[in-house]
């Protein structure tokens, strides 16, 4: 018989009858937040912050985001050391404690201690240059696409020194009066914490200095902020050389003064552009005469910006006039400022008494809409800020237009898509959809709209499963709509694709009438459209188009990485799937582009292949994809990857420019030529262009 411990049975009765809460600590809520700063108050992102428990060690951290601040939540309660790292080096390290459900601030502020220094150097003999004045260096955002801060120190007889530095990477501006790099992209130093970086070597050359100042087209005082950029057009490039951007800004006289590349054999042209918050954007081009280093280009002037004020007035329309959207929508009209810098829409909303106002316009036409709850109350076709009167808009009374959706047995359809649309009335203006809605479960809909001329109105209705319907030039009359929608067929289909393609991946499915010419083009708007185009993801392997006539289709499947397959399809109302293998990789076509009389590489020429019909997508309908044109290197090379194994066409263009000297200007020459690529076998393709001096010849 064994003894028993009373003490032991105290222990194993303690263990079972007291909560479990008081044997294990419990869950809390713990938050260590704040910010990281320069000494300017900079937000400082990418910086790893650590939390270090000083009971067991265990380490918590995170990064600052592009605010500079950071959260460290659910920690234990305890006490932690604190620490901020950039590049695995400490730099700041604080003690903090947290308790129990509280949250603890802790900002830093960190002090740049890195230096760069070195020599502006001549780019030939590689010696210092007596250049004083400023150096500009600028800390780049972690992408590397912009410049966040930048810092500026003197530079005398070449040498300069930039200190006080975070850590980071760092680009030096081109902002030497007279000179310009040598290399058209800027050095970047890489600056640790700490540290020193010494001996870098900028090397430059002579460039043409430009200058001006810009004024006010309407006081003619000189407008200071302007923000300036000049692009030097490479001569023998069909586009400019949009790399070289040089950037500055305005003084409080309205002066500007910088430097770009003027290599009478590389460049022949540049392009300035000149922005402001309250003005119009602008852009003026001038053609370079070689040897000339000095461009005094005079007073270059900037229009304001256009307003256009109105007010919506009450009316037997009922609608109260606060708060509704007022939208304009910019022609598509030619126009003289520089299009590509100006906003094509903008949208305000009205006060309590129906008053809005639009700035920052252009002088073209726009088309007006006034909107509530998803309904356009009012549309004027055609106004122009130019005229600078305010708009009077009494908004009119709604129109109701009611109806029914039926299938052909006189069934009701609920749950019907209706969209009624108002078409552009010229060939500059914009259409709109008025007003949508659905039917009911007795397949009625109503809805209301703004009156409008019927050979304007449009009214389309659709549907799952059945076939769209469009019925133009809808009158808007005391009579109900009767709509008859046919019931669709549908293709349905499994596909079986290359094992290799990203997880992530989508494939689309594209259906052409059968008819359909799929001839290859290097027109992409004379391509004909697919009927229905949809993406599905590589992980679904089967698919269902549906609203489809009875009838059969040519039927593509394409994809990134997927050769296109073709497969002749009927829609049907059966389930039966459609087998489609497009287990075939895409391929990549190479060429070299040469000149017929000596056989050197043709440079920057500009190379477009062909269109295939089925290459079309909804998601991607730009017509200069970077997949159809591209520009030969060094070696006159060019490469189109990921394309289907078949034949194609190419463009190719090249630029001479030769500088007479009675014009005293550039003549600039081109030269095409197309040639079709039967078949892409993998080799490089060889194709001889006119002569290297710019007259036309075929080899």
């Amino acid at each position: 018989m064994y003894n028993t411990n009373p003490i032991y049975v105290f222990l194993f009765l303690l263990c079972i009858f007291v909560p479990i809460g008081i044997c294990h600590p419990q869950s809390v809520s713990t938050t260590i937040q704040g910010q990281v700063t320069d000494e300017q108050n900079n937000p400082l992102p990418e910086y790893t912050i650590s939390a270090v428990s000083q009971m067991d060690k265990v380490t918590y951290a995170v990064k600052t985001n592009s605010g500079g601040q950071y959260t460290l939540t659910n920690l234990p309660i305890g006490t932690y050391d604190l620490e901020v790292r950039h590049f695995s080096t400490l730099l700041a390290q604080r003690e903090v404690s947290v308790t129990e459900n509280n949250e603890v601030t802790a900002d830093f502020i960190i002090e740049g201690n890195g230096v760069i220094s070195g020599f502006l150097l001549d780019s030939v003999n590689k010696l210092p240059l007596s250049i004083t004045g400023k150096i500009q260096i600028g800390l780049l955002t972690p992408d590397g696409e912009q410049i966040e801060k930048t810092y500026q120190s003197e530079v005398s007889n070449g040498y300069f020194e930039v200190k006080n530095l975070l850590s980071g990477r760092y680009a030096i501006n081109d902002v030497f009066d007279g000179y310009v790099f040598d290399m058209v992209d800027s050095p970047v130093v890489m600056v640790l914490p700490g540290s020193h970086v010494c001996g870098v070597e900028v090397l430059l050359k002579p460039g043409a200095t430009l200058s001006g100042v810009i004024v006010d087209a309407e006081k003619g005082s000189p407008i200071s902020g302007v923000t300036v950029n000049v692009t030097s057009e490479i001569k023998n490039t069909v586009y400019p050389d949009s790399k070289y951007t040089n950037p500055t800004e305005t003084n409080i006289n309205g002066e500007f003064h910088l430097t770009i590349p003027n290599d009478s054999d590389t460049y022949y042209a540049f392009t300035l552009i000149a922005s402001h918050p309250q003005y119009q954007t602008h852009m003026w081009r001038w053609e370079m005469s070689p040897g000339k280093n000095v461009y005094a280009l005079g007073k270059l002037v900037l229009n304001p910006f256009l307003s256009l004020q109105g007010r919506v007035s009450k009316s037997k329309s009922g609608y109260a006039v606060n708060g509704l959207k007022v939208h304009l929508k910019m022609h598509n009209k030619p126009s003289e400022f520089f299009r590509a810098a100006a906003q094509p829409e903008h949208t305000v909303q009205t006060d309590a008494e129906g008053n809005f106002i639009f700035s920052e316009l252009h002088p073209i036409d726009y088309s007006l809409t006034i909107h509530q709850n998803g309904v356009i109350i009012a549309f004027l076709d055609t106004v122009n800020p130019q005229k600078k009167k305010p708009i009077k808009i009494r908004l009119p009374k709604l129109k109701i237009l009611n109806g029914e959706v039926i299938d052909t047995q006189n069934r009701p359809i609920a749950d019907a898509n209706i969209y009624a649309a108002r078409r552009r009335e010229n060939p500059y203006g914009h259409g709109t959809i008025l007003s949508q809605t659905q039917t009911n479960n007795k397949g009625l809909f109503q809805m209301q709209l703004l009156e409008t001329e019927p050979h304007l109105l449009t009214l389309e209705v659709t549907k799952t499963g059945y076939l769209t319907s469009v019925y133009p030039k809808v009158e808007i009359g005391n009579k109900p709509l009767q709509i008859s929608l046919k019931k669709g067929f549908a293709i349905r289909g499994r596909v079986v694709l290359p094992h290799d393609l990203a997880s992530d991946g989508f494939y689309e499915v594209k259906v052409f009438p059968i008819n359909t010419g799929l001839e290859t083009t290097l027109n992409p708007l004379s391509l004909n459209k697919p009927l229905v185009s949809r993406r599905f993801p590589v992980a679904e392997t089967t698919f269902v188009l549906n609203g489809l006539f009875e009838e059969e289709y040519k039927l593509f499947l394409v994809g990134d990485g997927i050769a296109a397959t073709a497969i002749d399809v009927k829609a049907t109302a059966y389930v039966e799937e459609v087998l489609i293998v497009a287990d075939e990789p895409t391929v990549t076509l190479y060429g070299q582009v040469l000149w017929s009389d000596t056989g050197e590489p043709a440079q920057n020429a500009m190379v477009s292949r062909s269109w295939y019909p089925w290459e079309l997508s909804q998601y991607d309908m730009s017509l200069t994809l970077d997949r159809f044109e591209t520009e030969t290197d060094q070696e006159g090379k060019f490469v189109f990857s990921n394309i289907t194994q078949t034949g194609y066409n190419l463009h190719i263009r090249a630029v001479k420019s030769v500088f007479d000297k009675n014009t005293q200007k550039y003549m600039r020459e081109y030269i095409q030529k197309q040639v079709i690529i039967p078949f892409c076998t993998g080799d490089i393709h060889q194709i001889y262009l006119g002569k290297s001096d710019g007259t036309s010849y075929v080899k």
